[in-house]
Protein backbone atom coordinates (compact mmCIF):
# COMPACT_ATOMS: atom_id res chain seq x y z
CA UNK A 1 0.00 0.00 0.00
CA UNK A 2 0.97 3.51 0.02
CA UNK A 3 2.58 5.01 2.62
CA UNK A 4 -0.73 7.81 2.57
CA UNK A 5 -2.14 4.66 4.46
CA UNK A 6 -0.28 5.82 7.22
CA UNK A 7 -2.92 7.54 9.05
CA UNK A 8 -4.42 3.83 9.56
CA UNK A 9 -1.57 2.68 11.40
CA UNK A 10 -1.95 1.14 14.86
CA UNK A 11 0.66 3.00 16.64
CA UNK A 12 0.95 1.48 19.85
CA UNK A 13 3.20 3.67 22.15
CA UNK A 14 5.95 2.88 24.51
CA UNK A 15 7.20 5.09 26.86
CA UNK A 16 10.85 4.02 28.01
CA UNK A 17 13.45 4.47 31.02
CA UNK A 18 16.76 2.42 31.22
CA UNK A 19 17.34 3.24 34.81
CA UNK A 20 15.40 4.22 37.49
CA UNK A 21 17.41 7.85 37.54
CA UNK A 22 17.09 7.97 33.78
CA UNK A 23 14.47 10.14 32.20
CA UNK A 24 11.10 9.53 32.08
CA UNK A 25 9.07 9.79 28.62
CA UNK A 26 5.31 10.16 28.77
CA UNK A 27 2.11 11.33 27.16
CA UNK A 28 3.91 10.25 23.84
CA UNK A 29 1.46 10.88 20.52
CA UNK A 30 1.85 10.48 17.26
CA UNK A 31 0.20 11.37 13.54
CA UNK A 32 0.83 11.46 9.82
CA UNK A 33 0.85 15.04 8.76
CA UNK A 34 -2.34 15.16 6.45
CA UNK A 35 -1.50 15.36 2.79
CA UNK A 36 2.43 13.90 3.27
CA UNK A 37 4.77 10.98 4.48
CA UNK A 38 5.60 13.18 7.85
CA UNK A 39 4.99 11.76 10.90
CA UNK A 40 4.90 14.05 14.08
CA UNK A 41 5.40 12.86 16.69
CA UNK A 42 5.13 14.76 20.56
CA UNK A 43 6.42 13.76 23.80
CA UNK A 44 6.86 15.13 27.64
CA UNK A 45 10.42 14.36 29.13
CA UNK A 46 11.13 14.49 33.02
CA UNK A 47 14.31 14.37 34.32
CA UNK A 48 14.94 15.08 38.11
CA UNK A 49 18.75 15.61 37.64
CA UNK A 50 19.17 16.89 34.84
CA UNK A 51 17.97 19.51 31.72
CA UNK A 52 19.18 17.64 29.00
CA UNK A 53 18.74 14.05 27.57
CA UNK A 54 18.90 12.06 24.71
CA UNK A 55 15.87 11.29 23.21
CA UNK A 56 15.51 8.72 20.30
CA UNK A 57 12.55 7.57 18.02
CA UNK A 58 12.26 4.06 17.10
CA UNK A 59 10.15 2.02 15.05
CA UNK A 60 8.89 -1.76 14.87
CA UNK A 61 7.23 -3.75 11.62
CA UNK A 62 6.87 -6.59 14.27
CA UNK A 63 4.60 -5.58 17.22
CA UNK A 64 7.65 -4.10 19.58
CA UNK A 65 10.06 -7.92 18.56
CA UNK A 66 12.45 -5.31 17.17
CA UNK A 67 13.28 -1.67 16.67
CA UNK A 68 15.27 -1.72 13.13
CA UNK A 69 13.03 0.10 10.97
CA UNK A 70 15.70 2.63 8.96
CA UNK A 71 15.01 6.06 10.42
CA UNK A 72 17.43 8.72 9.50
CA UNK A 73 15.44 11.36 8.63
CA UNK A 74 14.59 13.21 11.58
CA UNK A 75 14.01 16.95 12.73
CA UNK A 76 13.17 18.66 16.19
CA UNK A 77 13.92 17.07 19.66
CA UNK A 78 15.92 14.05 19.05
CA UNK A 79 19.50 13.30 20.06
CA UNK A 80 20.54 15.37 22.84
CA UNK A 81 17.47 18.28 23.76
CA UNK A 82 16.30 19.40 26.71
CA UNK A 83 13.77 18.50 29.15
CA UNK A 84 10.30 19.68 29.30
CA UNK A 85 6.72 19.23 27.69
CA UNK A 86 5.75 19.64 24.17
CA UNK A 87 8.45 18.41 23.10
CA UNK A 88 8.33 17.28 19.09
CA UNK A 89 10.33 14.63 16.61
CA UNK A 90 9.39 15.01 12.89
CA UNK A 91 10.31 11.49 10.44
CA UNK A 92 10.05 11.60 7.02
CA UNK A 93 8.77 8.04 7.04
CA UNK A 94 8.45 8.44 3.21
CA UNK A 95 11.95 8.78 2.48
CA UNK A 96 13.32 6.13 4.95
CA UNK A 97 10.72 3.62 4.83
CA UNK A 98 8.88 4.72 1.49
CA UNK A 99 5.50 2.57 0.36
CA UNK A 100 5.22 1.00 3.70
CA UNK A 101 2.49 -0.43 5.57
CA UNK A 102 2.01 -2.54 8.37
CA UNK A 103 -0.69 -3.48 11.15
CA UNK A 104 2.32 -4.39 13.20
CA UNK A 105 3.77 -1.21 13.02
CA UNK A 106 5.16 0.30 16.53
CA UNK A 107 6.82 3.13 17.70
CA UNK A 108 8.69 4.27 20.88
CA UNK A 109 10.80 7.22 21.86
CA UNK A 110 13.13 6.71 24.63
CA UNK A 111 15.36 8.87 26.67
CA UNK A 112 18.45 8.57 28.82
CA UNK A 113 20.87 11.14 30.50
CA UNK A 114 24.45 8.86 29.29
CA UNK A 115 25.45 10.62 26.20
CA UNK A 116 27.50 8.88 23.13
CA UNK A 117 29.69 10.75 21.40
CA UNK A 118 28.85 13.20 18.55
CA UNK A 119 30.41 13.40 15.29
CA UNK A 120 29.54 15.91 12.86
CA UNK A 121 28.92 14.69 9.93
CA UNK A 122 28.50 11.04 10.55
CA UNK A 123 25.37 8.88 11.43
CA UNK A 124 25.41 8.70 14.65
CA UNK A 125 25.52 5.70 17.31
CA UNK A 126 23.17 3.37 18.64
CA UNK A 127 22.97 3.13 22.84
CA UNK A 128 23.03 -0.75 23.93
CA UNK A 129 22.26 -1.74 27.65
CA UNK A 130 23.76 -3.90 30.02
CA UNK A 131 23.45 -7.54 28.97
CA UNK A 132 24.84 -10.53 29.41
CA UNK A 133 26.08 -12.73 26.72
CA UNK A 134 27.95 -16.09 26.21
CA UNK A 135 30.61 -15.17 24.08
CA UNK A 136 33.28 -17.65 22.80
CA UNK A 137 31.36 -20.58 24.90
CA UNK A 138 32.16 -17.91 28.35
CA UNK A 139 29.31 -15.60 30.22
CA UNK A 140 29.88 -12.08 29.65
CA UNK A 141 28.55 -9.43 31.13
CA UNK A 142 28.27 -6.20 29.13
CA UNK A 143 27.74 -2.85 30.79
CA UNK A 144 25.91 -0.60 28.43
CA UNK A 145 27.27 1.04 25.43
CA UNK A 146 27.24 3.16 22.01
CA UNK A 147 27.97 1.28 18.69
CA UNK A 148 28.65 3.56 15.52
CA UNK A 149 24.95 2.45 13.33
CA UNK A 150 27.77 1.91 10.09
CA UNK A 151 31.51 0.96 9.33
CA UNK A 152 33.72 3.25 9.81
CA UNK A 153 33.46 6.34 8.76
CA UNK A 154 29.86 5.49 9.49
CA UNK A 155 29.31 8.25 6.92
CA UNK A 156 26.83 8.14 3.96
CA UNK A 157 28.17 7.78 0.79
CA UNK A 158 31.19 6.59 1.46
CA UNK A 159 32.79 3.47 1.42
CA UNK A 160 34.17 1.41 4.48
CA UNK A 161 37.69 2.46 5.38
CA UNK A 162 39.75 -1.02 4.99
CA UNK A 163 43.08 -1.86 4.24
CA UNK A 164 44.39 -1.24 8.15
CA UNK A 165 46.27 -2.43 10.56
CA UNK A 166 44.46 -3.19 13.86
CA UNK A 167 46.73 -0.71 15.20
CA UNK A 168 45.50 2.34 12.58
CA UNK A 169 41.53 1.12 13.48
CA UNK A 170 41.92 1.54 17.12
CA UNK A 171 43.87 5.30 16.62
CA UNK A 172 41.06 6.22 14.13
CA UNK A 173 38.24 5.43 16.48
CA UNK A 174 40.30 7.10 19.69
CA UNK A 175 40.59 10.57 17.38
CA UNK A 176 36.64 11.17 17.15
CA UNK A 177 36.35 10.16 21.30
CA UNK A 178 35.84 6.36 20.48
CA UNK A 179 37.51 3.41 20.97
CA UNK A 180 37.41 -0.30 19.05
CA UNK A 181 34.39 -2.75 19.99
CA UNK A 182 35.32 -5.66 22.33
CA UNK A 183 34.15 -8.69 20.72
CA UNK A 184 31.25 -9.30 23.42
CA UNK A 185 29.70 -5.44 21.93
CA UNK A 186 30.31 -6.40 18.93
CA UNK A 187 27.96 -10.00 19.36
CA UNK A 188 25.92 -7.75 21.42
CA UNK A 189 24.93 -5.12 18.97
CA UNK A 190 24.58 -8.16 15.87
CA UNK A 191 22.16 -10.53 17.74
CA UNK A 192 20.19 -8.64 19.64
CA UNK A 193 17.78 -9.95 22.99
CA UNK A 194 17.13 -12.76 20.99
CA UNK A 195 20.27 -14.40 20.06
CA UNK A 196 19.54 -14.13 16.59
CA UNK A 197 22.15 -15.82 14.24
CA UNK A 198 22.09 -12.95 11.69
CA UNK A 199 21.54 -9.76 12.82
CA UNK A 200 17.59 -9.91 10.93
CA UNK A 201 17.44 -13.54 12.23
CA UNK A 202 17.66 -17.02 12.91
CA UNK A 203 18.15 -18.12 8.61
CA UNK A 204 20.37 -17.22 6.28
CA UNK A 205 18.50 -15.22 3.94
CA UNK A 206 20.40 -14.36 0.51
CA UNK A 207 20.09 -10.58 -0.47
CA UNK A 208 19.59 -8.88 3.03
CA UNK A 209 23.31 -8.53 3.70
CA UNK A 210 26.55 -7.59 1.69
CA UNK A 211 27.65 -11.35 1.54
CA UNK A 212 27.43 -13.30 -1.91
CA UNK A 213 28.69 -10.11 -4.17
CA UNK A 214 31.67 -8.62 -6.17
CA UNK A 215 32.73 -5.51 -4.34
CA UNK A 216 32.04 -3.01 -0.85
CA UNK A 217 28.60 -1.49 -0.61
CA UNK A 218 28.40 2.07 0.17
CA UNK A 219 27.63 3.33 3.79
CA UNK A 220 23.88 3.64 3.74
CA UNK A 221 23.43 1.84 0.62
CA UNK A 222 21.71 -1.24 2.03
CA UNK A 223 19.13 -0.79 5.22
CA UNK A 224 17.65 -4.25 4.98
CA UNK A 225 20.76 -5.38 6.59
CA UNK A 226 19.80 -4.31 9.92
CA UNK A 227 20.36 -6.09 13.72
CA UNK A 228 17.49 -5.76 16.17
CA UNK A 229 19.20 -2.82 17.65
CA UNK A 230 19.22 -0.86 14.16
CA UNK A 231 22.70 -1.35 13.85
CA UNK A 232 23.77 -1.83 10.12
CA UNK A 233 26.38 -4.10 7.68
CA UNK A 234 27.30 -6.33 10.79
CA UNK A 235 27.38 -9.53 8.52
CA UNK A 236 29.06 -9.48 5.21
CA UNK A 237 30.57 -6.31 3.81
CA UNK A 238 34.00 -5.79 5.47
CA UNK A 239 35.24 -8.13 8.40
CA UNK A 240 35.46 -5.76 11.44
CA UNK A 241 38.72 -5.57 13.44
CA UNK A 242 37.56 -5.96 17.52
CA UNK A 243 39.57 -4.78 20.69
CA UNK A 244 40.07 -8.43 21.73
CA UNK A 245 42.77 -10.74 21.48
CA UNK A 246 41.92 -14.20 19.76
CA UNK A 247 43.53 -15.67 22.93
CA UNK A 248 45.64 -15.32 26.41
CA UNK A 249 48.35 -16.85 24.73
CA UNK A 250 48.55 -15.38 21.10
CA UNK A 251 47.59 -11.70 21.99
CA UNK A 252 48.91 -10.55 18.50
CA UNK A 253 46.20 -12.34 16.79
CA UNK A 254 42.66 -10.15 17.40
CA UNK A 255 39.32 -11.27 16.50
CA UNK A 256 37.65 -9.89 13.59
CA UNK A 257 33.87 -10.12 13.54
CA UNK A 258 31.35 -10.23 10.46
CA UNK A 259 32.29 -12.17 7.41
CA UNK A 260 32.79 -10.46 3.99
CA UNK A 261 31.06 -9.31 1.08
CA UNK A 262 31.96 -12.72 -1.18
CA UNK A 263 32.52 -15.20 1.85
CA UNK A 264 28.56 -16.16 1.93
CA UNK A 265 26.78 -17.61 5.04
CA UNK A 266 29.17 -19.60 6.65
CA UNK A 267 31.26 -16.37 8.11
CA UNK A 268 28.39 -14.17 8.92
CA UNK A 269 27.17 -15.13 11.64
CA UNK A 270 26.80 -13.28 14.72
CA UNK A 271 28.44 -15.51 16.49
CA UNK A 272 31.26 -16.50 14.25
CA UNK A 273 35.16 -15.48 15.12
CA UNK A 274 37.67 -15.24 12.67
CA UNK A 275 41.19 -13.64 13.29
CA UNK A 276 44.23 -12.15 11.70
CA UNK A 277 47.68 -10.73 13.20
CA UNK A 278 47.61 -7.10 14.23
CA UNK A 279 50.19 -5.75 11.80
CA UNK A 280 48.58 -6.96 9.08
CA UNK A 281 45.66 -5.57 6.65
CA UNK A 282 43.60 -6.41 4.20
CA UNK A 283 41.00 -4.65 1.62
CA UNK A 284 38.24 -7.30 3.00
CA UNK A 285 38.61 -5.76 6.64
CA UNK A 286 37.96 -2.29 8.43
CA UNK A 287 36.39 -1.80 11.72
CA UNK A 288 33.98 0.16 13.64
CA UNK A 289 34.16 1.84 16.86
CA UNK A 290 32.27 1.98 20.20
CA UNK A 291 32.10 4.06 23.22
CA UNK A 292 31.90 2.30 26.90
CA UNK A 293 30.63 4.94 29.58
Amino acid sequence: MKLTHYTKLILSIAAAWIYSADPVVSNVQASQRAGSTLVEVLFNVKDDDNTTTTATLEASSDNGETWDLPIFTLSGDTGTTTVGEGKRIIWNAGKDWPGQFSAAFRIRVTARDRFCPVVNGDEGMVYVGNATKTVNKKDSVIKSYCIDKWEYPNRRNSLPLVDVTWAEAADSCRMVGKRLCTESQWEAACAGRFNYAYPYGRDYQVGKCNTESSELSYIGDNTSCASPYGVYDLSGNAYEWTSTAYSDKMVEKKVMRGGNHYLGPRNAGCNVRQWDWQNNRSKQLGFRCCHSF
